[in-house]
């Protein structure tokens, strides 16, 4: 699991990939299953900001609601949990 944290976000935010992209797009490759909450930010609060997604180097409550729902989607959608 990468957290992007705020350089990472304010990163994105710019049009810049993420430093560790290499490093996921190989671990990937490997076939190891990897999840970056940078997509689920991206995928369910489109026009986040790094401003609210943190509060000084931890992510805030928002920040936290949606890396929960996130992992959430994805642990289900691959088998690891059941459906509510």
């Amino acid at each position: 699991m990468f957290f992007p944290d705020r350089t990472e976000l304010d990163a994105r935010r710019a049009g810049r990939a993420s430093t560790y992209r290499l490093l996921f797009d190989r671990l990937a490759a490997d076939g190891l299953p990897v999840l970056d909450m940078m997509a689920g930010f991206d995928r369910l609060a489109p026009r986040w900001t790094t401003r609210r997604l943190m509060r000084r180097s931890h992510y805030a409550p928002y920040g936290n609601r949606l890396v929960a729902a996130y992992l959430h989607q994805e642990f289900t959608a691959r088998g690891l949990l059941d459906r509510p």
